[in-house]
């Protein structure tokens, strides 16, 4: 009887654990049917329906492969697909549209940008079609020169609003910039643009057209073998300040599907960012994550998993040592926790979690009122042996003496604690990819 009793409650309890876990979950389901609109795939061609193909990932499905969207009969641009979702009214599902097969699409197949977000309805729907920010990982097959362009009318800083009336000259920052290494991170500080492409508002040179009417125009040439798809932002050096001024939000990127059927390959025009895509979605955690050893190309994985159900994933990949920076900004992201983080390195690439990932790091962060958590900087360790930081008034922390990852902060963060959990889950959010082979 006894044994009994400890089994039921037992029960109960298992009961209510899976029940906080799972309460974004429904007992029934609804049909939600996603469409992709490919015209400008197509048009750049970079989408082939004949051999490649585009899913659905995302909470729904684990971020697994699987739900490929379907040719409309009717619509030969238009792809769809119906799943049917059992999740609350007003859930937050994240999802992205993947391009494959594996390896035809930059990104890791994944879009390029935040994760797309569904607000669960009650009832049977048809979302608007959406253009995928798909780009194209296989080769141009001749040189190419590509014009950008980009119309600064009304242009400001994204920072305080100032407008930019004193625009002394426009850069362009790429993931084939930096001698051919990728973005280049360091120009916040000082005017340095030794390693951006200078664009012009002369009417000669570099291919622009009209002097003096703020669409400012420049050319890069890509060799043959580049990739079809690359990132890019803006960059303005304003007169009197000294400073580069960089468009939209530290997490905005631009892309570019190069269609090779021309030698000159014309981007349309693009309007200088005034404030960040992201800007108002929500809270948002920040910071870095390093990697100290020397080892082969693979990929870094971040996780944060939300208190109320479902996930954010930045992965990309990286060539050790590194230290680069991830940005989750969402509107799930609020005071409260714990949200759980989780950072891994691949070492053999083939994007689970298994004995090659050796090099790890998790812990419990706890978002205070601001909704903002800044510098939380992880470090990749063997091991990935957990501390913990107990902020005092001073805004200093006390580490373990077992303690084998870093992780900093400001002193308004009220608490983390770091432990080893390992699960199996996948996706992508955008964080600079490097391309080894143009140069500006």
């Amino acid at each position: 009887m006894k044994h009994l009793f400890l089994l039921i409650l037992a029960s109960i309890a298992f009961a209510q654990i899976n029940y906080e876990e799972n309460a974004y979950l429904s007992a029934t389901s609804t049909d939600i049917t996603f469409q992709a609109d490919v015209s400008w795939l197509l048009l750049d061609g970079v989408f082939n329906p004949s051999s490649q193909y585009i899913e659905i990932r995302g909470d729904m499905n684990g971020w697994g492969a699987g739900n490929q969207l379907q040719q409309n009969a009717g619509n030969d641009s238009l792809y769809e697909i119906t799943l049917s979702l059992n999740y609350n009214e007003g859930a937050n599902i994240n999802w992205l549209f993947y391009g494959g097969p594996w390896g035809e699409f930059g990104n890791n197949g994944y879009e390029i940008g935040s994760n797309r977000q569904l607000i669960m309805p009650s009832v049977v729907t048809i979302l608007e079609p959406i253009q995928p920010s798909l780009i194209g990982a296989l080769p141009i097959n001749q040189d190419m020169t590509v014009r950008f362009s980009v119309d600064m009318t009304n242009a400001s800083d994204v920072e305080n609003g100032a407008p930019l009336e004193n625009i002394r000259s426009i850069w362009l920052n790429g993931d084939w910039c930096n001698n051919g290494s990728g973005f280049c991170e360091d120009f916040s500080v000082l005017a340095d643009t030794s390693n951006l492409l200078r664009l012009y508002d002369d009417g000669i040179s570099a291919g622009d057209e009209t002097a003096y009417d703020q669409i400012w125009t420049g050319e890069v040439v890509f060799s043959q073998s580049s990739p079809a798809g690359h990132t890019y932002f803006y960059v303005c050096y304003n007169e009197g300040n000294n400073l580069l001024i960089r468009e939209g939000g530290w997490d905005d990127v631009r892309y570019i599907n190069i269609n090779d059927e021309n030698t000159l390959y014309t981007q349309r025009t693009d309007t200088w960012l005034i404030q960040s895509e992201n800007e108002g979605t929500g809270g948002r955690i920040s910071g870095s994550v390093s990697l100290t050893e020397d080892h082969p190309f693979g990929q870094v994985q971040i996780i944060l998993y939300l208190p109320g159900g479902g996930t954010l994933v930045q992965q990309w990949g990286e060539d050790p040592p590194f230290d680069v920076n991830y940005f989750f900004e969402d509107p799930a992201i609020a005071e409260g926790g714990p949200y759980r983080v989780e950072a891994s390195f691949d070492l053999n690439d083939n994007n689970q979690y298994d004995g090659g990932e050796p090099y790890y790091t998790t812990g419990d962060l706890y978002v205070p009122a601001s909704n903002v958590l800044e510098n939380i900087d992880l470090s990749l360790v063997s091991g990935g042996a957990g501390f913990s930081i107990d902020f005092g008034a001073t805004g200093g922390y006390a580490r373990s003496e077992e303690h084998t990852s870093e992780l900093q902060s400001h002193s308004f963060i009220s608490y983390a604690v770091f432990c080893l959990k390992k699960k199996k889950k996948k996706k992508h959010i955008y964080t600079p990819v490097t391309f080894l082979y143009a140069v500006c």
